[in-house]
């Protein structure tokens, strides 16, 4: 820290010093009313990628501050653009009011209350996952070999590798339809000689970061089962999926992940495993943008995974041919299915954020949109002959019990176009709660009522000059005058004498 002495520092300064050092290498945005504001060399680095204004602190000091600071109500588009340069991004928030004891120069009270990274988010938008990966080198009695490890927190997916050699883990962390964003490394354990892409977060973690009994029991915490023979192979998968989920749950101050998927192996056994440069030769990815017509994010992530693992079962490929050839000959299915998919939210992402604490009112009506689309979809599946499109249509129907019920709670109790924030209200239809009912009517009538609430308080009382009054200072109250005191009701409860009479609240 070299722009203050710890002599020099006000005490907003030295709380924002204390934060970072708990932020460590991640950039720590520090809430400031309306504010999120950077120091030092962070306010330095994200002015430079956010393209926004650099000042300083305390001007006219030998040695300001650097500062720079976005607005709190458009954060979350400058936290994208901040991952997306390969940053952490920590967000030190504001916990309390200043305490009135301490009186107006205390300063309120600020935590770290999440950390994100390119792979540890939930905002993010479009087709693309976003994995979080680890290797872990397999014991003495296989050396060289490693195991990869995945975990996209924003939709909940684990994957784990058999063990493979530096080459084939070379391959993997190269090939695009991984889409690695973040990579942890324990202490100096890596595969020699390896190399990722440019744009991939690379953190070390310290070497005893969790131990292999402490690994699993977090997966017995967070996926609800005592086993894991039947998802993992090797004792090392189990380890790193530990590390990996104990990292997500720490950085967003979480008990546990609620929305994780089991574990599947990286590559499924009936697909082909291609290589980065195979990929490259056969042109995938510019395949996959010439025929990718998907309607949804779910889609076009399966579509995208099809063709970069290839089935090389005959049954399978023969099974999905089958599908999509009925499909292609029945015109109304396919318009019918588009139609609802177009409609489809991003499921998991939504479940994600659901589950983490971050949805808004928006996330939980696309919740129920897309959940009510279901039976939709299933009606139009209903001719199909083929066996892929009968195994859809069987799972839809054991869904459609579970799912109904969800959809028109949220349909039935949201209005059509919520905030973003909860904080905002207008969420609710009238007739969801009498006391929100209520609550609304005296936002929307508030004067109605006032005037209601006088005359039924004079007729009470007998006090014909009873008057409903407000002010800055002590809001509502009923105002008295001296002639009426003896008038004046036990439950009404006397707040401030004046000139001609007192004043009450109930």
């Amino acid at each position: 820290m070299a722009f203050e002495t710890l002599e020099t520092l006000t005490p907003l300064m030295k709380q924002y010093w204390d934060l970072k050092q708990q932020a460590q290498d991640a950039l720590l945005l520090f809430r400031m009313g309306d504010f999120y504001e950077l120091f030092g060399q962070d306010a330095i680095e994200a002015s430079r990628i956010l393209e926004i204004t650099l000042t300083s602190r305390d001007k006219n000091k030998e040695n300001p501050t650097p500062m720079a600071g976005v607005p709190h109500h458009s954060v979350q588009g400058y936290i994208q653009k901040l991952l997306k340069a390969g940053k952490k991004v920590a967000i030190g928030e504001q916990l309390g009011e200043v305490s009135e004891k301490l009186g107006p120069k205390s300063i309120v009270r600020r935590e770290i209350v999440r950390t994100f990274t390119p792979a540890v988010q939930f905002d993010q938008e479009g087709n693309e996952a976003a994995y979080l990966g680890i290797a872990i080198p397999l014991a003495d009695s296989s050396p060289g070999k490693w195991v990869l490890c995945f975990l996209d927190p924003s939709t909940g997916e684990t994957l784990t590798s058999d063990p493979l050699t530096p080459t084939e883990i070379q391959n993997e962390l190269l090939l695009e339809s991984t889409s690695l964003k973040h990579l942890l490394k324990l202490g100096e354990l890596f595969p020699e000689n390896q190399t990722t892409p440019p744009s991939v977060l690379i953190e070390n973690l310290p070497f005893n970061y969790l131990s292999m009994s402490q690994a699993l029991d977090i997966l017995r915490k967070n996926y609800g089962i005592d086993g894991f023979t039947s998802f993992i192979n090797t004792a090392e998968g189990i380890l790193g999926l530990g590390i990996l989920i104990t990292y997500v749950a720490r950085s967003q101050k979480l008990d546990r992940i609620t929305h994780l998927k089991l574990p599947a192996p990286l590559h499924q056994p009936r697909s082909l495993i291609l290589g980065p440069r195979t990929a490259q030769h056969l042109d995938l990815l510019e395949l996959f943008e010439l025929i990718r017509k998907t309607k949804s994010c779910l889609g076009t992530r399966q579509l995208r995974r099809w063709l970069m693992e290839p089935l090389c079962s005959v049954p399978e490929i023969e099974k999905r041919q089958a599908a999509v050839k009925e499909l292609s000959q029945s015109g109304d299915c396919v318009r019918r299915i588009s139609q609802e998919l177009s409609e489809l939210y991003d499921l998991e992402r939504i479940c994600a954020r659901i589950n983490t604490g971050l949805a808004n009112p928006r996330d939980s009506l696309a919740l129920g949109k897309s959940l009510a689309l279901v039976p939709k979809i299933l009606d139009a599946l209903r001719p199909s002959k083929s066996e892929l499109l009968n195994e859809t249509q069987e799972k839809l129907t054991l869904l459609l019990t579970a799912l109904t019920p969800i959809s028109e709670k949220i349909l039935s109790s949201q209005l059509e176009e919520p905030p973003i924030s909860t904080k905002e209200g207008g969420i609710f239809k009238r007739g969801v709660s009498p006391e929100l009912d209520h609550l609304l009517t005296l936002t929307e009538e508030g004067q109605e009522f006032l005037v209601k609430l006088e005359v039924r308080e004079r007729a009470a009382t007998g006090i014909p000059s009873l008057k409903v009054r407000y002010n800055r200072v002590f809001g509502y109250y009923i105002e008295i005058t001296q002639a009426h005191l003896k008038n004046v009701p036990p439950h009404y409860q006397r707040k401030q004498t004046t000139v001609g009479g007192e004043r009450f609240f109930t």
